[in-house]
């Protein structure tokens, strides 16, 4: 006897984080997309893929923005 099963939400491939520029480095914001993540910081989706890319922190707003992977 087969059972269905119920559909259920893929969970995320990828996570954007946005954290503290100190040694520390806590979580400030943790989105399931560039355009979630863009949103809550107020900066546009180009700057968060920029930083991600460059592993640089923003000027105005002093944050590390991180892609994850395989979560």
């Amino acid at each position: 006897m087969k059972t269905k099963q119920k559909n259920k939400k893929k969970e995320p491939k990828v996570l954007w984080i946005a954290a503290t520029p100190d040694r520390y480095e806590f979580p400030i914001c943790v989105c399931d997309s560039q355009k979630d993540l863009a949103e809550r910081l107020g900066t546009t989706v180009s700057n968060i893929s920029h930083l991600a890319e460059r592993k640089r922190r923003s000027n105005r707003s002093k944050y590390y923005v991180y892609k994850v992977r395989n979560v």
